[in-house]
């Protein structure tokens, strides 16, 4: 009996399979698993020879064929597109051929199998992330989905803006760039380039939007780690460290500034800029929040049925439409509760007050207390800053 009960003991000790295996196949098994599941999850475009055609890509397509007519027609890129409104320029629409890069090449040439190579540009940066906050290869798995499959983004696959999904697949990058300068020995140009090369890249993709409002936790993180340096008495090291974000912001920011720029000396004659017609100074506050997310509606983030699902099946929520509930994941909040709980990474904190600012946000007219002072003030409050810093450059950087 005595033995029984040791050999028995014995077996409980004994690790199973998936502890048994070195860290690398660990990666290279779940790595694996993330590359798969695109393709399984969206089989129709990826080997069923489907295509997206989103609302925004017809659109976008209408808005630019003259163009493009003209660019096959007279083999010469035009500046200025005479069929929307009363006229244009050109860069505001569809900008024009530009030279071979990793984004414009690499995933153009992937693009029938879209979305699955986007994904795992997502998947990979996320399971990095992950990783470099400490957790385990399941959990860095189990994370990476969250992100990935939250309804939002195949919302915004089939809607055709691709612009944003772009901009949001390299933000785990950026923050594992953040995390290999400021929180590991990896050698620092290696560093320097995952973070400059995930920014570029994110920047290029063209989607300000999506970067105001991931500014918001990486500036978060960024104050955060300042003000621990400054409580262990270790500024000149996060110097070093800021050092080395600023000097691969500042790249990423030279190698993209045209596309910013162009849109920045339009947007004066803009409705966004302001209309000497209507008199106005920026977009009506109505315009603004016209898709503000409804207080109750929050509830979809867990519930996605709670407000009707989507325009065509009776939704009932305050905006004009929808294609579909902002869900999370019933499972996701549960994980995300008792990681709050349990979790000693004061880490925690700052992407729990990142996404419920932007949560906040979402909300727009729904809770002006916040919402009213960051439309009307906020972008004042920046736009000062950008012209204070250009006064000191020997050109005007912003019109």
């Amino acid at each position: 009996m005595a033995a029984r009960k040791k050999q028995k003991q014995k077996k409980s000790a004994d690790p199973d399979f998936w502890e048994s295996l070195p860290n690398k196949k660990k990666h290279i098994y779940c790595l694996a698993f993330l590359f798969v599941l695109p393709f399984i999850l969206y089989f129709s475009s990826t080997l069923g020879g489907q295509q997206y055609m989103g609302h925004d890509v017809l659109q976008w397509r209408a808005g630019a064929e003259s163009l493009i007519e003209h660019r096959e027609t007279h083999d010469e890129v035009a500046h200025w597109a005479e069929n929307m409104f009363s006229g244009m320029p050109a860069t505001t629409i569809s900008h024009p051929p530009q030279i071979w890069n990793i984004d414009n090449t690499l995933l153009r040439a992937l693009s029938f199998i879209y979305p699955a190579a986007e994904y795992w540009i997502l998947f990979g940066g996320a399971y990095l992330m992950f990783l470099l906050m400490g957790f385990r290869p399941l959990t860095a798995v189990f994370g990476s989905i969250v992100i990935g499959f939250s309804t939002y983004i195949p919302i915004i696959i089939g809607a055709g803006h691709n612009a944003k999904f772009l901009s949001y697949i390299y933000i785990p990058w950026i923050v594992s760039g953040y995390f290999l300068i400021t929180k590991t020995d990896i050698n620092r140009w290696l560093a320097f380039f995952v973070f400059g090369l995930a920014l570029t890249l994110h920047l290029r993709a063209y989607h300000p939007q999506v970067t105001y409002f991931f500014l918001f936790p990486l500036g978060a993180m960024f104050l955060y780690d300042l003000f621990k340096a400054y409580k262990q008495d270790a500024i000149n090291k996060f110097a070093k460290h800021s050092g080395w974000l600023i000097g691969a912001a500042v790249v990423a920011i030279l190698i993209s500034v045209q596309l910013y720029w162009s849109t920045a000396e339009y947007s004066t004659y803009s409705m966004r800029g302001g209309s000497e017609v209507e008199n106005t100074e920026g977009l009506s506050q109505d315009y603004a929040f016209a898709w503000s997310q409804g207080v109750g509606e929050l509830l979809t983030l867990v519930i996605p049925g709670s407000h009707g699902g989507a325009s065509g099946d009776a939704y009932w929520g305050p905006k004009s439409f929808t294609s579909g509930p902002h869900y999370m994941g019933a499972l996701t909040l549960l994980f995300f509760l008792i990681g709050l709980m349990k979790a000693r990474h004061r880490y925690k904190w700052i992407f729990f007050g990142g996404g419920f600012a932007t949560m906040l946000f979402s909300l727009g007219e729904n809770f002006m207390a916040l919402n009213g002072l960051m439309f009307n003030y906020f972008p004042c409050l920046i736009n000062s800053v950008l012209r204070k810093c250009g006064s000191w450059l020997p050109f005007s950087a912003l019109p």
